[in-house]
């Protein structure tokens, strides 16, 4: 939802300043603008998250950095959201939504043992 186009004045600052009725009503027209399926190529994006989330070999080779992922292929590496991202758009030149990028956990950190 993007609070800078004209939405009938309901927007203060960042902040929806209309009723929870006006509030449900927006979301819902904004939800009808939605697809209501992935494409085949955002699929494929959904399930190299689901795959770098879930892999031994991933976890230990990544742990505690950002990756971008494609097809299954680790194309970025890196500390920061930003860089990891930038680098993949630069690498394959596709559209953002069509690669991963996902966060794998230091296992110290998640488990409070710094």
């Amino acid at each position: 939802m993007n609070p800078q186009k004209d939405d009938g004045g309901k927007w203060n600052g960042n902040r929806w300043a209309g009723t929870y009725e006006e509030w449900e009503k927006y979301c819902a027209e904004q939800d009808a603008n939605l697809p209501t399926r992935l494409t085949d190529e955002e699929a494929e994006a959904d399930r190299d998250m689901v795959w770098a989330s879930q892999d031994p070999e991933i976890q230990e080779l990544y742990e505690g950095k950002i990756i971008a992922i494609h097809k299954r292929r680790v194309i970025a590496v890196g500390d920061d959201w930003k860089t990891v991202l930038e680098e993949a758009l630069r690498i394959t030149g596709l559209p953002r939504r069509l690669f991963a990028v996902v966060s794998i956990p230091d296992t110290a950190s998640f488990f409070g043992c710094h």
